[in-house]
C-alpha cells in the first residue's frame, strides 16, 4: 500500500528523502518548488514526479495520506526584518489552502524557531488553530540537527498534526501546549502528551548543552575526526557515521544530492534552506508506529 506524499516548498527534497528512508511505502507524487536550481536538483534525484513551479497554482487530483513542508522562513529568520506574518514571503495561507483541498491523514510543516517569538508567536498560534478548526489534531516540536549527532544546532520547529477523529475542542490544552512549545524555544525540552512521538522524536542531549560546553564537544568531535581520517583506508570509510562522511565546510545534507550544478551560491542557498533528512526520517518512523502498530 503506498501513503502518498505531496512535497510543497520542497527545497531539494530533504522532506522526500527522510520520508522514502523512514518507510517504502511512502511515496511523493508531486513537489512544489519555485527554485531553478532546486528543481534540477529534484528532476535528477527524483525522476518521473511533477513539479509544481507556484504553489499559488497547485492543483491536485489524487488523495494523499501526507502533506510536508518547509513554509517560508525569511519572516521569521534572525537573518532578516522579522516582519512575520507582514512579510510578502509569508506563504503558510497558501499551504493551508492545499491542505483544505486534499485533506490528508498527516501534515509535517516546519520553520525556523524564530516563529514562535515573532509578533508574540502570531503565525505559531495561526498554524495551530487553522489546523485545528479543519479537524486535526496538532503538536509542535523543537528538533534541533544536533538530536541527531549534528555538529551544529540548526534549531526547527516541526508542526505535526494527524486528522481528527473527533470534533471536540480543548481550549485549555492548546494553550498548555503552546506555552511548552514557547519554553522550548528558549532551551526546555518539550513535555508532551503526544507520549509516542516524544519517545521517538526527542533525542535533543546535545541541544542542552550549554554553549561552552557544546563548542568544546564539537571540537573534540572534529580533531577525532581528522585524526582518524589520517589513518583510515579506503575499505574503512563505510564504517564512518553518516555526519562523518560529509564536508566538514559545505555541510552536505546525507543522500541529498546536489552536483547537478556547480554553482556555488545556488548550491550553498539550497543547503541552507534545506532541511535535515535525517529529523524527517525519524518523524515519518513516528508516523508509521503511531498510525499502523500503536493505533
Amino acid at each position: 500500500m503506498d501513503l502518498n506524499v505531496i512535497d510543497l516548498f520542497s527545497g531539494i527534497g530533504g522532506f522526500s528523502l527522510g520520508l522514502h528512508n523512514s518507510d517504502p511505502r511512502f511515496k511523493t507524487i508531486a513537489f512544489c518548488e519555485i527554485d531553478p536550481f532546486c528543481q534540477k536538483v529534484l528532476q535528477k534525484n527524483f525522476s518521473g514526479i511533477k513539479i509544481y513551479d507556484d504553489i499559488k497554482d497547485f492543483k491536485n487530483t489524487e488523495p494523499a495520506f501526507l502533506i510536508c513542508g518547509g513554509f517560508p522562513c525569511q519572516g521569521f529568520s534572525q537573518a532578516g526584518l522579522q516582519r512575520g506574518t507582514k512579510d510578502d514571503r509569508y506563504l503558510w495561507g497558501e499551504m493551508f489552502a492545499v491542505i483544505k483541498q486534499v485533506k490528508p491523514r498527516w501534515i509535517i510543516a516546519e520553520n525556523v524557531r524564530g516563529i514562535v517569538t515573532t509578533q508574540d508567536g502570531l503565525a505559531f498560534d495561526t498554524v495551530h488553530s487553522d489546523l485545528e478548526s479543519e479537524n486535526y489534531e496538532v503538536r509542535a516540536f523543537n528538533l534541533p540537527a544536533c538530536g541527531k549527532g549534528a555538529w551544529h544546532r540548526r534549531e526547527r520547529i516541526f508542526f505535526i498534526a494527524n486528522l481528527s477523529d473527533t470534533n471536540e475542542r480543548d481550549a485549555q490544552a492548546r494553550c498548555e501546549r503552546q506555552r511548552r512549545v514557547r519554553k522550548e524555544s528558549e532551551g526546555e525540552r518539550i513535555s508532551s502528551d503526544a507520549s509516542s512521538l516524544r519517545e521517538t522524536l526527542s533525542n535533543t542531549s546535545g541541544f542542552r548543552l550549554s554553549p561552552k560546553k557544546r563548542d568544546e564537544e564539537l571540537e573534540r568531535k572534529r580533531f577525532s575526526f581528522k585524526n582518524n581520517e589520517r589513518g583510515r583506508s579506503e575499505g574503512e570509510h563505510a564504517t564512518k557515521s553518516w555526519w562523518e562522511t560529509q564536508s566538514e565546510l559545505r555541510g552536505v545534507p546525507y543522500g541529498v544530492s546536489t552536483a547537478v550544478d556547480r554553482n556555488r551560491v545556488n548550491r550553498l542557498k539550497a543547503l541552507g534552506n534545506a532541511v535535515v533528512p535525517q529529523v524527517v526520517e525519524e518523524i515519518g518512523r513516528a508516523i508509521i508506529k503511531a498510525e499502523f502498530i500503536n493505533g
